[in-house]
């Protein structure tokens, strides 16, 4: 009587053995993964193919012939360096032979000593970071930062190479080329006075090619003395 009393209401059928399930083929395990988990899986796609891509990107990417870092106490329009990057390109060698002359320049605003901010201090920052990793071989410095940053190093030892050569602007015991930045300022805002391209811009910037050590890797060595040549061409108007 107690088995009665606990099934009533359930009918005859319901009460027939059924055997188990058929065991999922490989294209049902398939659907049943992808119907509980397919945005997880389509996020993972979508992860691995970024990836694969910035790789590719970072393995095939050609590095530029020339590398220049460029320190000024103001902010430089972007304008303005890409004039000059430009005027320097037809003194440069294609040194990584994909048949094109690459130059890569970098300006940093270090502001002026007394002006300090996050962005002057991550700056500053930055250009040390370069020296210490030894890509940049170039380097043109407002003479304010220039006295502030080399000024200490002086005392026998140069932070720039001799250039070796004969020009009225060579300064700093023949290391470093004093050039005026103003003359691509005119170029892009003709319409500026001359008051206000002071304004914008210092005076001129000292340019010179960083030293290495005797204990350099050779590839440092010949990066230097590519960049000397590119200087050296660029003061005296040679074209390779």
């Amino acid at each position: 009587m107690a088995r009665e009393r606990y099934l009533v209401g359930v009918s005859d059928e319901e009460l027939q053995y059924t055997s188990p399930s058929t065991p999922l083929t490989p294209k049902g395990k398939w659907q049943n993964m992808w119907y509980h988990h397919k945005w997880g899986i389509l996020g993972g796609a979508f992860a691995l193919v970024v990836a694969t891509v910035l790789i590719v990107q970072l393995v095939t990417r050609v590095k530029p012939d020339y590398y220049i870092t460029m320190a000024t106490t103001s902010y430089i329009p972007e304008a303005v360096t890409d004039a000059w990057k430009e005027e320097l390109l037809p003194y440069g060698k294609d040194l990584n032979g994909d048949g094109k002359v690459s130059i890569q320049l970098q300006a940093f605003n270090v502001q002026k000593d007394d002006e300090y901010t996050q962005l002057g201090v991550n700056n500053r920052q930055a250009i040390m970071a370069q020296l210490a990793a030894g890509d940049v071989m170039i380097f043109a410095f407002a003479p304010s930062f220039y006295e502030s940053f080399i000024g200490g190093m002086e005392d026998g030892f140069s932070f720039f190479v001799p250039l070796g050569i004969e020009h009225e602007g060579i300064q700093k015991n023949d290391t470093a080329f004093a050039f005026d930045l103003s003359g691509f300022a005119k170029q892009q805002w003709p319409d500026y006075t001359e008051e206000e391209i002071e304004a914008l811009l210092p005076d001129d910037v000292l340019v010179g090619v960083r030293v290495v050590t005797e204990s350099a890797k050779d590839e440092q060595k010949q990066a230097q003395h590519e960049h000397l040549e590119l200087l050296r061409r660029y003061i005296t108007k040679t074209k390779p």
